[in-house]
Protein backbone atom coordinates (compact mmCIF):
# COMPACT_ATOMS: atom_id res chain seq x y z
CA UNK A 1 0.00 0.00 0.00
CA UNK A 2 3.04 2.55 0.66
CA UNK A 3 4.21 1.48 -2.72
CA UNK A 4 1.02 2.26 -4.33
CA UNK A 5 0.75 5.34 -2.15
CA UNK A 6 4.46 5.84 -3.79
CA UNK A 7 3.19 5.57 -7.40
CA UNK A 8 -0.06 7.29 -6.47
CA UNK A 9 2.13 10.56 -5.38
CA UNK A 10 4.12 10.38 -8.64
CA UNK A 11 0.95 11.03 -10.45
CA UNK A 12 0.02 14.00 -8.43
CA UNK A 13 3.25 15.60 -7.90
CA UNK A 14 4.55 15.19 -11.94
CA UNK A 15 0.81 15.69 -13.22
CA UNK A 16 -0.70 17.98 -10.99
CA UNK A 17 -2.39 20.00 -13.38
CA UNK A 18 -5.20 17.78 -13.79
CA UNK A 19 -6.84 20.53 -13.04
CA UNK A 20 -5.44 23.21 -14.23
CA UNK A 21 -6.45 25.47 -17.87
CA UNK A 22 -5.14 23.43 -20.70
CA UNK A 23 -2.16 26.17 -22.02
CA UNK A 24 0.50 25.87 -24.33
CA UNK A 25 2.44 27.60 -21.44
CA UNK A 26 1.17 24.35 -18.87
CA UNK A 27 1.97 21.82 -21.62
CA UNK A 28 5.77 23.16 -22.80
CA UNK A 29 6.94 23.03 -18.84
CA UNK A 30 5.88 19.14 -18.33
CA UNK A 31 5.99 17.80 -22.39
CA UNK A 32 9.03 15.67 -21.39
CA UNK A 33 8.84 12.12 -19.63
CA UNK A 34 11.61 11.53 -16.70
CA UNK A 35 12.49 8.67 -18.65
CA UNK A 36 12.05 5.12 -17.46
CA UNK A 37 14.80 4.66 -14.64
CA UNK A 38 13.52 7.86 -12.95
CA UNK A 39 10.00 6.84 -13.12
CA UNK A 40 10.34 2.89 -11.94
CA UNK A 41 12.14 4.67 -8.82
CA UNK A 42 9.49 7.70 -8.05
CA UNK A 43 6.82 4.63 -7.92
CA UNK A 44 9.18 2.33 -6.38
CA UNK A 45 8.58 -0.30 -8.74
CA UNK A 46 4.65 -0.36 -9.05
CA UNK A 47 5.48 0.81 -12.65
CA UNK A 48 2.58 -1.52 -14.35
CA UNK A 49 0.13 0.81 -11.32
CA UNK A 50 1.84 4.33 -11.76
CA UNK A 51 0.87 3.35 -15.75
CA UNK A 52 -2.48 2.57 -15.39
CA UNK A 53 -2.90 6.06 -13.43
CA UNK A 54 -1.22 7.84 -16.06
CA UNK A 55 -3.50 6.39 -18.32
CA UNK A 56 -7.00 6.83 -16.10
CA UNK A 57 -5.59 10.82 -16.19
CA UNK A 58 -5.71 10.66 -20.13
CA UNK A 59 -8.76 9.11 -20.37
CA UNK A 60 -10.40 12.10 -17.99
CA UNK A 61 -8.64 14.41 -19.59
CA UNK A 62 -10.01 13.47 -22.86
CA UNK A 63 -13.66 12.75 -21.42
CA UNK A 64 -14.03 15.66 -19.49
CA UNK A 65 -12.65 17.88 -22.94
CA UNK A 66 -15.55 20.17 -24.03
CA UNK A 67 -17.27 18.93 -27.46
CA UNK A 68 -14.62 20.22 -30.20
CA UNK A 69 -11.69 21.17 -27.91
CA UNK A 70 -9.75 18.31 -26.98
CA UNK A 71 -6.99 18.39 -24.91
CA UNK A 72 -4.17 19.73 -26.75
CA UNK A 73 -1.91 16.91 -28.85
CA UNK A 74 1.02 17.43 -26.72
CA UNK A 75 -0.39 17.00 -23.62
CA UNK A 76 -1.80 13.60 -24.78
CA UNK A 77 1.43 12.52 -26.09
CA UNK A 78 2.86 13.31 -22.87
CA UNK A 79 0.32 11.39 -20.66
CA UNK A 80 1.05 8.78 -23.23
CA UNK A 81 4.68 8.70 -23.30
CA UNK A 82 4.68 8.57 -19.60
CA UNK A 83 2.49 5.54 -19.53
CA UNK A 84 4.04 3.87 -21.82
CA UNK A 85 7.64 4.83 -20.46
CA UNK A 86 6.46 3.03 -17.04
CA UNK A 87 4.89 0.12 -19.01
CA UNK A 88 6.85 -0.04 -22.70
CA UNK A 89 3.98 -3.13 -23.71
CA UNK A 90 1.37 -0.88 -22.75
CA UNK A 91 -0.51 -1.77 -26.15
CA UNK A 92 -4.02 -0.03 -25.37
CA UNK A 93 -2.46 3.53 -24.54
CA UNK A 94 -0.02 3.47 -27.67
CA UNK A 95 -3.43 2.64 -30.06
CA UNK A 96 -5.88 4.14 -28.67
CA UNK A 97 -3.78 7.46 -27.97
CA UNK A 98 -2.87 7.57 -31.70
CA UNK A 99 -6.36 6.94 -33.07
CA UNK A 100 -7.07 10.18 -30.74
CA UNK A 101 -4.08 12.27 -32.13
CA UNK A 102 -5.03 11.06 -35.76
CA UNK A 103 -8.85 11.47 -36.30
CA UNK A 104 -9.46 14.60 -32.94
CA UNK A 105 -6.11 16.12 -33.68
CA UNK A 106 -5.00 15.28 -36.69
CA UNK A 107 -1.50 15.69 -35.84
CA UNK A 108 0.05 12.62 -37.91
CA UNK A 109 3.68 13.52 -36.49
CA UNK A 110 2.92 13.15 -32.89
CA UNK A 111 0.73 10.19 -33.73
CA UNK A 112 3.26 8.65 -35.67
CA UNK A 113 5.93 9.31 -32.71
CA UNK A 114 3.86 7.58 -30.62
CA UNK A 115 2.91 4.37 -32.92
CA UNK A 116 6.51 3.80 -33.55
CA UNK A 117 7.48 3.93 -30.61
CA UNK A 118 4.88 1.03 -29.72
CA UNK A 119 6.48 -0.74 -32.81
CA UNK A 120 9.34 -1.23 -31.37
CA UNK A 121 8.18 -2.37 -28.20
CA UNK A 122 5.41 -4.45 -29.66
CA UNK A 123 6.50 -5.36 -32.91
CA UNK A 124 4.40 -7.93 -34.38
CA UNK A 125 1.18 -6.23 -33.40
CA UNK A 126 -0.53 -5.26 -37.29
CA UNK A 127 -2.45 -2.31 -35.95
CA UNK A 128 0.81 0.04 -35.34
CA UNK A 129 1.69 -0.18 -38.81
CA UNK A 130 -1.94 0.18 -39.86
CA UNK A 131 -2.39 3.12 -38.35
CA UNK A 132 0.86 4.49 -39.86
CA UNK A 133 -0.20 4.03 -43.22
CA UNK A 134 -3.84 5.40 -42.48
CA UNK A 135 -1.55 8.65 -40.96
CA UNK A 136 0.27 8.65 -44.59
CA UNK A 137 -2.46 8.52 -46.88
CA UNK A 138 -5.15 10.68 -44.73
CA UNK A 139 -3.35 13.19 -43.21
CA UNK A 140 0.23 13.28 -45.33
CA UNK A 141 -1.26 12.47 -48.84
CA UNK A 142 1.27 10.08 -48.82
CA UNK A 143 0.16 7.37 -50.95
CA UNK A 144 3.28 4.92 -51.53
CA UNK A 145 4.58 5.83 -47.99
CA UNK A 146 0.63 4.32 -46.89
CA UNK A 147 1.40 1.22 -49.20
CA UNK A 148 4.42 0.22 -47.71
CA UNK A 149 3.35 0.52 -44.06
CA UNK A 150 -0.05 -1.72 -45.25
CA UNK A 151 2.48 -4.20 -46.88
CA UNK A 152 4.18 -4.31 -43.36
CA UNK A 153 0.98 -4.88 -41.65
CA UNK A 154 0.16 -7.71 -43.57
CA UNK A 155 2.91 -9.54 -42.75
CA UNK A 156 2.39 -9.41 -38.96
CA UNK A 157 -0.68 -12.30 -37.42
CA UNK A 158 -3.99 -11.39 -36.89
CA UNK A 159 -4.27 -8.26 -39.93
CA UNK A 160 -7.35 -7.71 -41.71
CA UNK A 161 -8.21 -9.74 -44.78
CA UNK A 162 -8.60 -6.61 -46.76
CA UNK A 163 -4.96 -5.38 -46.05
CA UNK A 164 -3.30 -6.55 -49.03
CA UNK A 165 -6.03 -5.23 -51.35
CA UNK A 166 -5.20 -1.54 -49.64
CA UNK A 167 -1.91 -1.57 -50.02
CA UNK A 168 -2.13 -2.37 -53.66
CA UNK A 169 -4.77 0.39 -54.10
CA UNK A 170 -2.34 2.73 -52.29
CA UNK A 171 0.76 1.72 -54.78
CA UNK A 172 -1.73 2.38 -57.93
CA UNK A 173 -2.58 5.68 -56.87
CA UNK A 174 1.15 6.87 -55.62
CA UNK A 175 1.29 6.36 -59.46
CA UNK A 176 3.03 3.10 -59.76
CA UNK A 177 0.17 1.31 -61.53
CA UNK A 178 2.51 -1.22 -62.75
CA UNK A 179 4.14 -1.91 -59.32
CA UNK A 180 0.48 -2.39 -57.89
CA UNK A 181 -0.57 -5.37 -60.87
CA UNK A 182 2.64 -6.83 -59.90
CA UNK A 183 2.12 -6.58 -56.30
CA UNK A 184 -0.87 -8.21 -56.66
CA UNK A 185 0.00 -11.06 -58.74
CA UNK A 186 2.98 -12.01 -56.58
CA UNK A 187 0.95 -12.09 -53.85
CA UNK A 188 -2.49 -13.61 -54.71
CA UNK A 189 -0.76 -17.30 -55.13
CA UNK A 190 0.25 -17.12 -51.21
CA UNK A 191 -3.07 -15.73 -50.20
CA UNK A 192 -6.65 -18.14 -49.11
CA UNK A 193 -9.60 -17.32 -48.52
CA UNK A 194 -11.63 -13.78 -48.47
CA UNK A 195 -8.09 -12.15 -48.52
CA UNK A 196 -7.14 -13.68 -51.67
CA UNK A 197 -11.24 -12.74 -53.11
CA UNK A 198 -10.19 -9.05 -51.97
CA UNK A 199 -7.10 -9.10 -53.86
CA UNK A 200 -7.96 -10.55 -57.47
CA UNK A 201 -11.01 -8.50 -56.74
CA UNK A 202 -8.57 -5.56 -56.83
CA UNK A 203 -6.42 -6.88 -59.74
CA UNK A 204 -9.69 -7.00 -62.06
CA UNK A 205 -9.84 -3.34 -61.30
CA UNK A 206 -6.85 -2.15 -61.82
CA UNK A 207 -6.93 -4.46 -64.84
CA UNK A 208 -10.34 -2.92 -66.26
CA UNK A 209 -8.82 0.61 -65.95
CA UNK A 210 -7.20 0.95 -69.58
CA UNK A 211 -10.58 0.03 -71.43
CA UNK A 212 -12.36 2.28 -68.69
CA UNK A 213 -10.20 5.23 -70.09
CA UNK A 214 -10.56 4.07 -73.47
CA UNK A 215 -14.21 4.36 -73.53
CA UNK A 216 -14.19 7.94 -71.20
CA UNK A 217 -11.77 8.99 -74.62
CA UNK A 218 -14.18 7.66 -77.10
CA UNK A 219 -17.48 9.09 -75.31
CA UNK A 220 -15.74 12.32 -75.51
CA UNK A 221 -14.82 12.02 -79.28
CA UNK A 222 -18.01 11.29 -80.06
CA UNK A 223 -19.69 13.63 -78.27
CA UNK A 224 -17.23 16.24 -79.75
CA UNK A 225 -18.64 14.76 -83.59
CA UNK A 226 -22.40 14.35 -82.72
CA UNK A 227 -23.01 17.05 -80.67
CA UNK A 228 -24.16 14.63 -77.45
CA UNK A 229 -23.35 11.81 -75.36
CA UNK A 230 -23.48 8.21 -77.08
CA UNK A 231 -26.56 6.35 -76.14
CA UNK A 232 -24.68 3.30 -74.82
CA UNK A 233 -20.84 2.13 -74.59
CA UNK A 234 -21.45 -0.51 -77.29
CA UNK A 235 -22.38 1.79 -80.06
CA UNK A 236 -18.43 2.92 -79.52
CA UNK A 237 -17.59 -0.04 -80.50
CA UNK A 238 -19.66 -0.93 -82.97
CA UNK A 239 -19.10 2.66 -84.74
CA UNK A 240 -15.10 1.58 -84.46
CA UNK A 241 -14.40 4.70 -81.87
CA UNK A 242 -12.99 1.70 -79.40
CA UNK A 243 -11.89 -1.67 -80.45
CA UNK A 244 -11.89 -3.01 -77.07
CA UNK A 245 -14.91 -4.93 -75.49
CA UNK A 246 -17.45 -2.77 -73.75
CA UNK A 247 -17.15 -4.56 -70.67
CA UNK A 248 -14.60 -4.31 -67.43
CA UNK A 249 -12.00 -7.39 -66.32
CA UNK A 250 -15.27 -8.56 -64.11
CA UNK A 251 -17.17 -9.22 -66.92
CA UNK A 252 -19.64 -6.33 -66.39
CA UNK A 253 -21.14 -3.91 -69.19
CA UNK A 254 -20.07 -0.72 -69.37
CA UNK A 255 -21.84 2.43 -68.61
CA UNK A 256 -21.60 5.84 -69.52
CA UNK A 257 -22.89 8.79 -67.36
CA UNK A 258 -23.52 12.29 -67.90
CA UNK A 259 -19.69 13.40 -67.82
CA UNK A 260 -18.81 10.52 -70.40
CA UNK A 261 -16.90 8.65 -67.17
CA UNK A 262 -16.89 4.94 -67.95
CA UNK A 263 -18.50 3.18 -65.01
CA UNK A 264 -19.48 -0.72 -64.12
CA UNK A 265 -22.02 -1.72 -61.29
CA UNK A 266 -18.21 -3.22 -59.99
CA UNK A 267 -16.76 0.33 -60.52
CA UNK A 268 -18.96 2.91 -59.27
CA UNK A 269 -15.69 4.70 -58.60
CA UNK A 270 -12.52 5.08 -60.26
CA UNK A 271 -9.12 5.10 -59.58
CA UNK A 272 -8.64 9.03 -60.22
CA UNK A 273 -11.95 9.66 -58.48
CA UNK A 274 -10.53 7.39 -54.97
CA UNK A 275 -7.27 9.55 -54.84
CA UNK A 276 -9.16 12.53 -53.74
CA UNK A 277 -9.60 11.05 -50.46
CA UNK A 278 -5.49 11.33 -50.28
CA UNK A 279 -4.87 13.85 -47.63
CA UNK A 280 -8.58 14.49 -46.27
CA UNK A 281 -9.61 12.89 -42.85
CA UNK A 282 -12.69 13.25 -40.78
CA UNK A 283 -15.09 13.42 -43.20
CA UNK A 284 -14.67 10.43 -45.22
CA UNK A 285 -16.08 6.46 -45.27
CA UNK A 286 -13.92 3.93 -43.38
CA UNK A 287 -11.22 3.21 -44.11
CA UNK A 288 -12.67 -0.39 -44.98
CA UNK A 289 -14.65 0.88 -47.63
CA UNK A 290 -11.98 2.17 -49.90
CA UNK A 291 -11.02 -1.03 -50.84
CA UNK A 292 -13.11 -2.57 -53.08
CA UNK A 293 -15.79 0.11 -54.53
Amino acid sequence: MVALAGATGVRLGLMESSHREWSDEAVDAEIASPGRPALMVASFQHNLAAADLFWLDLVQRIGSAEAGAPPPARLLLNRAEIATDLDPKYFTVYYATAINLTVYSKDAARSDRLLLRGQEHLPNQWEFPFLLGYNAYFLDADPGTAADYWLAAAERPGHPRFIVALASRAKYQSGDSFGAVALLEEMIPNLSGPARNDAELRLKAFQSEPTLAAYDEACQRYRDAHGRRPPDAETLRVEGYVELPAQDAYGAPIELDDDCRARTKYIPIREDEALRNVGRVGDEPSIEDHVVQ
